[in-house]
């Protein structure tokens, strides 16, 4: 997910960070754009989706032996 917001992008994230992890959020990142190009800078928030792996830890269903 990307969203263009504005110089307060870094404080909204800390706010939100909780409940982008919950909707499944693994890495959120605060971009400038523009800078020296417009006055104040753009800011976009980046947020990568998917599913934390962690170690030790089987997926799935339970193997069955036969």
């Amino acid at each position: 997910m990307i969203a263009l917001k504005g110089q307060s992008a870094g404080e909204e994230l800390a706010e939100c960070s909780a409940r982008l992890t919950r909707m499944g959020g693994l890495n959120a990142n605060v971009i400038s754009v523009g800078e020296g190009l417009v006055d104040p800078p753009s800011r976009i928030i980046e947020v990568t989706r998917g599913v934390a792996q962690t170690k030790g830890k089987k997926s799935g269903r339970p193997r069955r032996d036969r």
